[in-house]
């Protein structure tokens, strides 16, 4: 045998060796406990509610991943660009997901089958966003003191804006995740060739590419680690020596070296796409609406500079914001001493504002705008935050201790975010900073509190067949045992149920949404509301259901009814008529207007009875009628040249147990007596046309 062939056999022995080397040092142990520790104090606030509901995009990532899987294994790689994000990690960790769970409860995925999906897709974002925090710590001690990684690892991890996405199936929290990483492990690498300069940190180096090339291939904001990475190899006056400056370009190269290789890796099929040309187009297309399309077509361009500033103010916590605001005060005269608190170097400071600043700016250009947006920032905002709050300490206790002073930072830091978690619940994307409570100008809301609105829903007496009209449809309907449509289906006649959600206020005038607030919202009372983080997200509407019928009224029936008016001029009665599919078409319904029972007709007409006018508001016009006060008048209506098996109907809604009294039978029983003996519980489809 070879020596080499020796060496060969003997190399995991020797690696097993290193490794339980490695893992004895008590250093390393503590470093690996501290770690798992963070890990788990992630995990936990992003499992509590998990499944509960589904946000408005989930769905579609779902179906996306699901298709991206079998592109790839079918080596159909013009399918695998599923969207222009184009969000390949969350495209492959959706479809493997799905795919386990299909395989583990034997059923396909399909929109019916939704409900069974969303608890286990969401728990996989949160265990890769858990294990996300946990490596921005390892990151940060590569990058700052220990206590400060622990400090800004314990607030990224407790932060409820980032929770809250952190669990929700797309591409943002995996975005801030990776971003965050690719850019603190490459600071590292260049603070630690400062310290050492004939040395190359190669493993925060490439570390930071394969992290950049994963928010790259999350989403096209990712691309502000080029210009940013480029920033940090080159602000400096030592960069531009010739021998220096080779040595950074090499060290670039190097970077974007592994970002391609990492990107073919995770997304093969960009060898091999059939249309190039066409998916190029498609990009192009969809940056282009990006940039200058607002979510709402309607709305015209506009860059809203402060939008993104206000997003900071509402979403940034009040720790970390007061901690970033005294860094941004201190900065300009302690940053010798800020660099040594913080065990990083001044330059490291400015590229982390300097990163927020220009992601921040970025963003405003584009049209499209969403809190979520800006979530990349929230990492470094926070790493900020905390350093700028041991600043403050250290400059009002200037005589305490370092231990003392980090102390103070973690319960300054970290106590109020396990409150603020306690009192969110569930709801942690529905934070806001109490200084900036929202209002119902901005657009908040994203599925929060559907579930609460399923609840109400699913505890109903109606057997499940009175239908909902919903702002969120599908949303919804993975959570409640009935019928679902959009709120455009609203005047369907088994639609007894209307949901209005928070995030249909604060849009353009002209949106189709503020025709449904005006119509239910400012007019009507809801029979529920949920409340999410202390404000109102989701207005249950109640509205009668026509799924019933009386029976075929022939020349021989007679429907007595009591119509409630209220005061104005009464100018005619609609009524909702059945002809069973327009088999009815022949006859004349003749309708007579009363003020009491057995009193004279005050009113009265008749119309022809038509196929076409099945399930439709008929309306019987009628000599103005003035009404001084409300009151209630009675309906006698009957039919004329009809017969059984030919005969219409009038529709009901018979959960209606509090609605006026009307009855249905022979002409021979009194008006009276159909009111008082035959009367029917549930509302009439019968309604006063008032002026």
């Amino acid at each position: 045998m070879s020596r080499a062939s020796k060496g060969r056999e003997a190399s995991p022995v020797v690696h097993s060796v290193r490794m339980r080397r490695w893992l004895q040092s008590p250093e390393r142990r503590k470093l690996l406990g501290e770690t798992g520790v963070l890990f788990l104090i992630a995990l936990a606030p992003r499992l509590i509610g998990i499944g509960l509901f589904l946000t408005a995009d989930e769905k579609s990532w779902m179906g996306r991943g699901v298709n991206f899987l079998q592109a790839v294994q079918e080596f159909h790689f013009n399918e695998t660009l599923q969207t222009t994000h184009p969000g390949i990690p969350t495209l492959w960790l959706v479809g493997i997901s799905v795919r386990i769970i299909a395989r583990l409860k034997n059923i396909p995925f399909t929109a019916e089958s939704l409900q069974l999906f969303i608890q286990g897709t969401q728990v996989t974002f949160a265990l890769l966003n858990s294990v996300l925090v946990a490596a921005l710590f390892l990151a940060l001690r590569r990058l700052t003191r220990p206590w400060v990684a622990r400090a800004a690892a314990l607030v990224i991890a407790l932060d409820p804006f980032l929770i809250g996405y952190s669990k929700v199936v797309h591409v943002d929290a995996l975005l801030a995740g990776f971003t965050a990483l690719s850019l603190i492990l490459f600071l590292a690498a260049m603070q630690g060739r400062e310290e050492h300069p004939h040395t190359v940190p190669s493993a925060a180096l490439v570390w930071s590419g394969i992290f950049g090339a994963l928010a790259i291939l999350s989403k096209i904001p990712g691309l502000i680690l080029l210009p940013m990475a480029t920033l940090s190899l080159f602000a400096d006056r030592q960069a531009w020596g010739r021998e220096e400056g080779r040595v950074r370009l090499r060290l670039l190269g190097q970077w974007l070296v592994i970002i391609v290789a990492t990107t073919l890796v995770l997304w093969p099929g960009l060898l091999w796409v059939p249309d190039p040309v066409g998916n190029v187009k498609i990009v192009q297309r969809d940056l282009s609406a990006a940039f200058s399309t607002p979510h709402h077509m309607a709305d015209a361009y506009s860059i809203k500079p402060w939008h993104y500033p206000s997003t900071l103010l509402a979403r940034t916590t009040i720790p970390s914001l007061i901690g970033l605001a005294a860094l941004l005060l201190l900065l300009p005269v302690s940053m010798p001493k800020l660099a040594t608190l913080s065990g990083t170097s001044r330059r490291t400071l400015w590229i982390l504002l300097a990163f927020v600043v220009l992601f921040t700016a970025a963003m405003t250009f584009g049209a499209k705008k969403g809190d979520r947006y800006l979530l990349p920032v929230f990492p470094v905002v926070n790493l900020l935050g905390v350093i700028g709050l041991a600043a403050l300490v250290s400059r009002v206790r200037p005589q305490w201790t370092e231990a003392r002073a980090a102390k103070t930072v973690f319960l300054l830091a970290v106590l109020p975010l396990a409150g603020e978690l306690l009192f969110l619940g569930p709801y942690a994307l529905a934070y806001y900073n109490r200084l900036f409570p929202p209002s119902f100008s901005q657009e908040l809301g994203w599925g929060e509190g559907l579930d609460q609105v399923a609840r109400y829903l699913n505890q109903l007496d109606d057997g499940g067949k009175i239908a909902v009209a919903s702002w969120y449809p599908e949303e919804l309907k993975a959570l409640v045992h009935r019928p679902v449509f959009h709120l455009s289906a609203r005047d369907q006649l088994r639609v007894g149920y209307v949901v209005l959600y928070r995030n249909m206020f604060g849009r353009s005038p002209d949106h189709p949404a503020n025709d449904f607030i005006d119509e239910y919202y400012r007019r009507r009372t809801p029979v529920f509301t949920a409340t999410v983080n202390g404000l109102p997200y989701a207005w249950v509407y109640h509205q009668p259901a026509y799924t019933g019928i009386l029976g075929e009224l022939t020349q021989e029936s007679v429907v007595v009814a009591e119509l409630p008016v209220s005061a104005g001029t009464l100018r005619g009665v609609e009524t909702l008529v059945a002809t069973y599919s327009g088999r009815a078409d022949m006859g004349t319904f003749v309708l007579r207007l009363r003020q009491t029972v057995e009193g004279p007709d005050v009113r009265a007409n008749r119309l022809p009875i038509r196929g076409e006018d099945d399930n439709q508001w008929v309306r019987f016009s009628l000599e103005p009628l003035l009404v001084q006060e409300p009151g209630t008048f009675i309906t006698l209506l009957t039919t004329e040249g009809t017969s059984p098996g030919e005969a219409p109907t009038l529709r009901a809604a018979p959960q209606e147990k509090s609605a006026p009294h009307f009855g249905v039978g022979n002409r021979t029983v009194s008006p009276r007596d159909l009111l008082t003996t035959h009367r029917s519980r549930g509302l009439l489809g019968l309604r006063p046309v008032m002026e």
